[in-house]
């Protein structure tokens, strides 16, 4: 057998696994890094966007008027195509008081290697295909208590 091809590999996917006194192939490490690649952007293609789960909303009007999403995990979702699990609290800076705000977590900074990195952002109306929406806080009415609402065509991934 070639010296350069692992003795051993996974049942489904033929994953090379190399065992002890074999050196690392370069070649089987790419094979590998590209199957399991090929089946997430798969997994995720299927799944597309949405929350699988989110912690507790809170709307912070003193000092600032922001919106955290807090609790362990935080998040655990699918943004662009890569996985998301946050175990620290998320906020969003909100605007003037007196309006309605539309909030979302972008995968501008998401990568697979560090899948807790994410950027927030703040819309006065709804933008599509810029991330996910999560919540709606509306201070037009009620200054004293701001309502966080959910979008209607918020998408959520089955447990």
């Amino acid at each position: 057998m070639d010296s350069r091809v692992y003795k051993k590999q996974t049942q489904r996917y033929k994953l090379p696994i190399i065992t002890q006194g074999q050196k690392v192939s370069e070649n089987q490490e790419q094979i590998f890094a590209n199957t399991i690649e090929s089946q997430l952007e798969v997994l995720f293609t299927i799944l597309g966007d949405g929350i699988y789960r989110e912690g507790n909303y809170k709307v912070e009007i003193t000092p600032s008027f922001r919106l955290s999403l807090q609790g362990t995990p935080s998040l655990i979702a699918v943004i662009n195509k890569v996985g998301v699990y946050r175990n620290t609290p998320i906020g969003w800076s909100l605007g003037d008081r007196g309006k309605k705000y539309y909030c979302y977590i972008n995968s501008n900074e998401l990568t697979p290697s560090d899948s807790s990195r994410m950027t927030t952002y703040v819309s006065v109306s709804p933008v599509f295909g810029k991330g996910v929406l999560v919540a709606i806080v509306d201070d037009t009415n009620n200054p004293k208590d701001p309502i966080v609402a959910f979008p209607e065509n918020r998408r959520f991934l089955k447990h």
